[in-house]
Formats: structure tokens, sequence, C-alpha cells
């Protein structure tokens, strides 16, 4: 069981770049990782036993707790912008989000309060920086900066 999980292959990818030499539970880690946060947190879970699976097997799959690669940044940004300005108001959405060459864009109401609060959170998002601090499977970190009031993570 232990030698399945720890006999490593090398592959050549289709593209012609350099073979990549993994072993059988690098593969099953990296196949968990992009099946998706679902299939990583069964990997983070038999990950941590290394009592129920062979220790190769267990380091393999605890890269999955913390070395997880980031998804893009541009996703993440349009994400942090829609939940921190998602919210009802009088059962409708004063704050609405579209799409546009520059990216997303956000269209509120007329109240000063919302537009105080649009600028305050686009300030935000806009100091976002361009790569996490963290990444794990249902989400990453990033830094940024609320003018006033200082760096924060997000």
């Amino acid at each position: 069981w232990e030698s399945f999980w720890s006999t490593t292959t090398t592959t050549t990818p289709s593209s012609g770049g350099e073979s990549i030499t993994l072993s059988h539970a690098q593969r099953l880690a990296l196949s968990l990782e992009k099946l998706g946060p679902t299939y990583v947190k069964f990997g983070q879970a038999l990950g941590s036993r290394p009592d129920v699976v062979p220790p190769s097997l267990a380091g393999a799959l605890s890269t999955l707790q913390d070395d997880m690669e980031p998804f893009d940044n541009d996703v993440a940004k349009e994400i942090i912008l829609a939940e921190l300005l998602l919210r009802e108001a009088n059962g409708k959405d004063p704050i609405s989000l579209s799409k546009s060459k520059g990216g997303t864009v956000a269209e509120v109401e007329e109240e000063p309060e919302e537009q105080a609060m649009l600028k305050d959170v686009e300030a935000l998002v806009s100091t976002i920086t361009d790569k996490p601090v963290a990444a794990a499977s249902i989400g990453q970190v990033y830094k940024a900066h609320i003018p006033g009031k200082g760096d924060v993570a997000v």
C-alpha cells in the first residue's frame, strides 16, 4: 500500500514542456485540488489521519491544508466587491453591479450615504494586492488598505 503511493512516474505534457515526475500520492492531491473545494476538504481530512492512510499519502494530502494554488485575482476582487456591497434596503438592493470593459462597476442610487459607502468599498478594493498572502480550499487572503484606518487582511 505504501509502495504504491510513494511510486513516482514521469509524464511529458502534450504541449511539449518539461517532464514532470510525481508520486501517485502527489497526483491524487493535484487531482483533488482540480476537482474543487469539496474534494479538497475530503483530502484534507484524510491527510490529517496518518493512522488511516500511508505516510506518503498523508504527506501529499497535507499540502491541501496550506499550499493551494490561488484562483484568478480579478475574480477574487469581483467577489470581494460584490460581497461587500451586497445588502438589502427596503426590500431592494440599492447597489447593483454591472460588467464593463474595465471590470466590474458598481452603480448606486443617489442617496449620499450609499455613495459614501460605495467610495469606501471601492477605495478598499483598489488597494488589494495583486498576489494573495495565502490561499486555501474555500478562499484566499489579500493585503489591502482602508484610507484613514490602516492596513487590513481581506
